[in-house]
């Protein structure tokens, strides 16, 4: 007998014997698989985390105007002396924050739409509204309806319309 018989493999003579163990071949499959899921779930958890860093970024640094409004307490009123009352029917703006500087006080009994004086145009840095109005930018053409009761020491700060008006009108 021939040395293939002897072995007991029987092999023809134009087969190949190289054929590849199923077994081995399909652990390998299995961790390529893995590792690809391993890497999506990776790729999805950054863009999860980034996201929310995004989210988190704009809520606290957006504009008043952009971000969501903020509920308001009843009874959140300020406390008297919290800052200085204008006149009934008039708006004071003050070109410092804090209500410092000298006032200007606009009523639309006298100027139904008045140009504010040239040392507050773009710089109000506080204001407070005993009367409804309109604070506008000509520039832009660009327009803040004001209530009264409503009042800022902060005007001037980022993104705060008290850096862009220049005019006052009795409604938007």
């Amino acid at each position: 007998m021939d040395n293939r018989r002897r072995n007991r493999k029987v092999t023809s003579s134009g087969s190949k014997q190289d054929t590849p163990d199923i077994s081995a071949r399909e652990g390998a499959d299995d961790t390529v698989v893995w590792a690809r899921w391993q890497g999506i779930t990776a790729i999805i958890g950054a863009a999860i985390t980034l996201g929310g860093a995004g989210f988190f970024l704009y809520d606290r640094f957006a504009a008043p105007s952009q971000a969501a409004p903020q509920p308001v307490l009843p009874g959140a009123v300020p406390p008297q002396g919290a800052h200085p009352n204008c006149t009934v029917r008039s708006i004071c703006l003050w070109p410092q924050g804090k209500f410092g500087g000298k006032v200007w006080i606009w009523s639309p009994d006298e100027s139904p739409a008045g140009r504010i004086p040239a040392y507050l145009r773009d710089h109000v840095g506080s204001f407070d509204a005993q009367t409804d109005g309109c604070f506008v930018d000509s520039e832009r053409p660009e327009k803040r309806p004001v209530y009264a009761g409503d009042w800022s020491e902060k005007y001037t700060d980022i993104n705060r319309f008290g850096r862009r008006m220049d005019t006052i009108a009795a409604g938007c």
